[in-house]
């Protein structure tokens, strides 16, 4: 039986340092015997392997001024603002920084007992949102009307004979480059009506005496107030596209005029707005047109600034074109040792659109689940300044570490359900027609692409959502990943906390008891029990027969 050790608690409050452990414990810092209970640690996930803790126990002694909520410190504040996070580092032994301990996140209290304490843990991420929204539009605003809703009234004198109403609709989302209260400047309002140059928002402005703003446009400049301009919110997508990648239609939501210049636009893409050249080339009805057009503030204009019609559609190779590239753009320095293909083209090309309103930590999910990768992140020691991230190929298999049968408590061999399939709705893109014979279209169609087991004529089916506009590539992902469901789980069970075996490494050992050598086991979850402090580590494997001789 591997010696216990002791784990201590990090936590800090009111930007004070509290060290504590299970029992009382001396080493560059004095551990008090605060803690009661320690959390089970579990990494895991699908694409996105995260921390997650159960709860930190610590004692209710506010008689003890060492106590990091004791009365004369934090305890008014614990129990007068309960959504305090605090940040906090477990770790068996003494670590050497707390970025550097197994555990490194954040507490929020959850309940408050005579004897207890007791908090929630989460991870510590970044979990910055992926902004897919763009402003559009630069209308100036000529004068505000108080009273509910509140009317903006749009200087028009750019725009010809179009007014707000062409460009604006009920159930658009608008916001204003400056306050005029209760107007609120990078805010966004709800448009309720249009009518003509007067945009509607839902806003409750009775009472309210509006200063006059002053107009600005091209050619305009009148008045001496501040100047206010509204602006459209649209949703644009995150894109990645390898070499390889069909052309992509811009929906008509995505071409407006804008009020400052009275030029037409349209928006691509979130991410990506190159100059109009070879590797960004836009057509009108399927002929290229990119020469007529130049790039403005993210957005792009023909350069006559003339109005034009028709299906609009790009074709172009991004910077960031493969998983490795987008976990390292988002989630940089990316580790890429267990994933050594990650930033090949052709082997892990990505070519998508995506418009989700989400975290960069969900958008990487989506991505590497769907590619057969998986990625985490941590900080590799106490003077990192930004987490790490470390890419995972599914398919890779690293040299082995052997585990000792003596240190082995359990283990358990779990043969999956049957799966039969793994598909994903695959759409294609094609043109026809003509802009000659004024009959052009472009077509999207949909079909189901699947890789089928062919030892299982029955069972589940796994559905994915498609990366790649290339068949062959789509399905290679879609095979690597049913090659991975087809393998057995295996779980490993310690008798010590384990820090050094992290995801994606491979395990091998043999259990005597069970008549089973593991050859292979790859790391996909990893269970931390403090209490009694065991580590498991679950995985797909291959097992054979132990053979006595």
């Amino acid at each position: 039986m591997t010696e216990s050790v002791i784990i201590t608690v990090q936590m800090e409050v009111a930007s004070t340092q509290y060290y504590m452990a299970t029992q009382g414990f001396s080493g560059s810092n004095f551990y008090n015997p605060f803690v009661q209970s320690l959390p089970s640690i579990e990494w895991s996930g699908e694409g996105f392997l995260k921390t997650e803790a159960g709860q930190l126990v610590l004692t209710n002694n506010p008689d003890n001024d060492d106590h990091p909520f004791a009365y004369a410190t934090n305890w008014n504040s614990l129990i007068t603002n309960p959504d305090q996070q605090f940040l906090t580092s477990i770790n068996p032994g003494e670590p050497e920084g707390a970025k550097s301990a197994l555990w490194h996140g954040y507490s929020v209290v959850r309940s408050i007992s005579e004897d207890a304490i007791e908090f929630d843990l989460f991870e510590f991420a970044k979990y910055t949102a992926l902004d897919n929204q763009r402003l559009v539009g630069s209308y100036s605003v000529s004068s505000f009307t108080a009273g509910n809703p509140t009317i903006l009234t749009i200087d028009n004198r750019e725009m010809g004979s179009n007014t707000a109403e062409t460009w604006i609709e009920p159930g658009d989302l608008i916001e204003v480059n400056n306050t005029f209260s209760p107007v609120i400047a990078n805010t966004q309002y709800l448009v309720t009506a249009v009518s003509s140059n007067n945009v509607s928002i839902d806003l409750d402005s009775s009472g309210a005496t509006f200063a006059t703003p002053r107009v600005v446009t091209n050619t305009h400049d009148s008045g001496s107030g501040t100047q206010c301009v509204l602006n459209k919110v649209l949703t644009v997508p995150y894109v990645a596209f390898a070499t390889g990648a069909t052309k992509r239609e811009i929906p008509r939501d995505r071409f407006f005029q804008d009020g400052f210049f009275g030029a037409y636009f349209f928006t691509a893409f979130q991410n990506w707005y190159p100059s109009p050249g070879s590797n960004f080339k836009i057509f009108i009805d399927g002929v290229d047109e990119t020469s007529n057009f130049t790039l403005v503030t993210k957005s792009y204009k023909r350069t006559d600034n003339a109005n034009y019609d028709g299906t609009i559609t790009v074709l172009t190779t991004t910077t960031d074109q493969t998983v490795f590239d987008l976990v390292d753009l988002l989630y940089s320095p990316c580790d890429k040792t267990k994933a050594p293909d990650s930033d090949d083209s052709v082997k892990a090309g990505i070519m998508i659109e995506y418009s989700n309103d989400t975290t960069i930590e969900d958008f990487l999910d989506e991505i590497c689940k769907n590619t057969n990768h998986q990625f985490f992140v941590r900080y590799t020691s106490a003077t990192d300044s930004a987490l790490n991230s470390f890419l995972i190929e599914r398919s890779n298999a690293p040299t082995a570490t052997t585990l000792d049968d003596g240190q082995i408590v359990f283990a358990t061999y779990v043969f999956q359900n049957p799966v039969k399939a793994v598909s994903c709705s695959f759409t294609t893109r094609n043109e026809s027609g003509s802009l000659a014979g004024d009959n052009y279209q472009f077509i999207e169609s949909t079909k189901n692409l699947s890789i089928l087991n062919s030892n299982l004529p029955s069972g589940s089916e796994i559905s994915v959502d498609q990366i790649h506009d290339q068949t062959g590539q789509q399905l290679n992902y879609l095979q690597a990943i049913l090659d991975v469901e087809k393998k057995i789980n295996v779980t490993v069970t310690l008798d010590n906390i384990n820090t050094s075996i992290l995801p994606g490494d491979n395990l091998n050992f043999t259990r005597e008891v069970d008549k089973i050598t593991v050859n292979q086991l790859l790391v996909r979850k990893i269970q931390y029990d403090l209490n009694s402090q065991q580590t498991t580590f679950e995985g797909d494997g291959t097992i054979t027969l132990l053979e006595k001789t």
